[in-house]
């Protein structure tokens, strides 16, 4: 399967970059309802920078590899320190190029969420000395809760939360410097018509957003949901954005939403699949 995009896409000057690239909807990406087959799927991750330190949300699908390396190595500053965040360390999309990551920078932290299962690192040969990965060190994010932001250590930027929607070891990230929710598997319901793009913006819709399609891509990714009392789940998804001023929804699949009123009618569009 060829990735498209090999470029990173500066989203806040500065600050906020996406990596990663895009690839044909042909019936072989598995969170995908089985019979949409046109159009390009983004599979994001996120590089959150200032002057003090750098973060990478999720490292992308080992086909991105050369892609993310090449984009990331661009970007980084090698005087800062460097960090990763994996929202969800039991998904490749989330964990599939970690090893070469850590090979690659020498990152010294690695933050995951604490649900009881392995550390990603069991599943990947990481250990190089000459890029320095023999002194990472592992953080796993515990007394997390349902609805409620909690700083991520060592950031003066990021909050984590877990989302009521979820996988086991699932955080969603907040930056309040760019007004970023990184909601990792959920919100990703938007794939893109052009190759050469991964952002919906405000009259500039990616693919058809209604809200049978939001359904179909929910249900593809979450079928338990078919037989859920969905109300709870509604509830803590619009506590959740209550709460923080969101101008950026950040997937790890499918197109990033920028702009308030977008995300507003997708967040409506989410609640009313739930409702």
């Amino acid at each position: 399967m060829k990735s498209h995009l090999p470029v990173a896409e500066c989203l806040v000057d500065g600050s906020l970059y996406a990596l990663g690239s895009s690839f044909p909807i042909d019936g072989r990406i598995s969170w995908l309802p089985s019979d949409l087959e046109r159009g390009y799927e983004p599979i994001n991750c996120y590089l959150v920078k200032d002057p003090e330190s750098a973060i990478l949300i999720d490292t992308g699908v080992a086909a991105q590899r050369r892609s993310i390396l090449s984009q990331l190595t661009q970007l980084l500053t090698p005087s800062i320190p460097f960090r990763l965040l994996l929202t969800r360390p039991t998904e490749f999309d989330s964990f599939g190029n970690l090893g070469e990551v850590l090979r690659a920078t020498g990152a010294d932290t690695l933050y995951i969420g604490s649900s009881g299962q392995s550390s990603p690192l069991d599943v990947v040969d990481y250990a190089d000395p000459v890029a320095g990965s023999d002194g990472l060190r592992v953080v796993r994010l515990a007394g997390l809760a349902n609805d409620r932001f909690t700083p991520l250590p060592e950031s003066n930027r990021l909050e984590v939360i877990l989302p009521m929607l979820r996988l086991l070891g699932t955080v969603w990230a907040y930056d309040s410097a760019t007004h970023t929710l990184f909601t990792s598997d959920c919100f990703g319901h938007v794939s893109s018509r052009g190759v050469d793009s991964r952002i919906s913006a405000n009259g500039n819709q990616q693919s058809t957003d209604d809200e049978e399609s939001v359904r179909r891509h929910m249900y593809a990714k979450f079928g338990w949901l078919a037989g859920a009392n969905c109300e709870p789940i509604r509830a803590s998804i619009r506590a959740i954005f209550d709460q923080r001023d969101v101008e950026i929804v950040a997937p790890t699949h499918g197109c990033i939403l920028m702009g308030r009123d977008l995300v507003q009618r997708h967040l409506e569009l989410v609640e009313r699949v739930l409702s």
